[in-house]
């Protein structure tokens, strides 16, 4: 809880670059998509956490006033990205096929050089997963546009 904490209010004052809408799905003049091909494509103020307990549910849970539930470990495999999108911090949870798709791009890949190297696996079993993923991303500003 203390590292979701941390991690959302030190991405109010992270790095900035323009967010990627959902026209960088459109391709280009010359048939592309740049947003696919470039490297590192996450918004500079993503950061990628382990998820090993229901802290997210706890965070919601006190943010709600509801109820609070025990605290659980989770050793799925599912992470967290914690990033600012236009003024305000967010967070969400990521199931671990996801998470490691996303674990690849901050480490540099680009979508696509991701998609191959995950494609037909359990990680991105097809491409209307990676499609999904990324009208998701693209509309919550967790990737940078192809010109910044």
């Amino acid at each position: 809880m203390a590292q979701l904490d941390w991690d959302l209010r030190s991405r109010f004052d992270g790095a900035d670059a323009p967010a990627s809408g959902l026209d960088a799905l459109q391709p280009n003049d010359e048939g592309n998509l740049p947003c696919l091909t470039m490297s590192s494509p996450l918004h500079p103020s993503v950061v990628l956490r382990n998820s090993q307990s229901n802290a997210v549910k706890l965070w919601r849970a006190i943010d709600d006033d509801t109820e609070v539930p025990e605290v659980q470990l989770d050793d799925s495999g599912a992470g967290l990205v914690v990033w600012r999108w236009d003024l305000q911090p967010h967070f969400m949870r990521l199931d671990t096929a996801q998470y490691r798709f996303m674990q690849a791009l901050d480490q540099g890949s680009s979508i696509q050089d991701a998609a191959q190297s995950f494609a037909d696996t359990e990680v991105l079993p097809t491409p209307e997963v990676l499609g999904a993923w990324l009208q998701s991303w693209m509309s919550q500003g967790l990737l940078r546009a192809a010109f910044s």
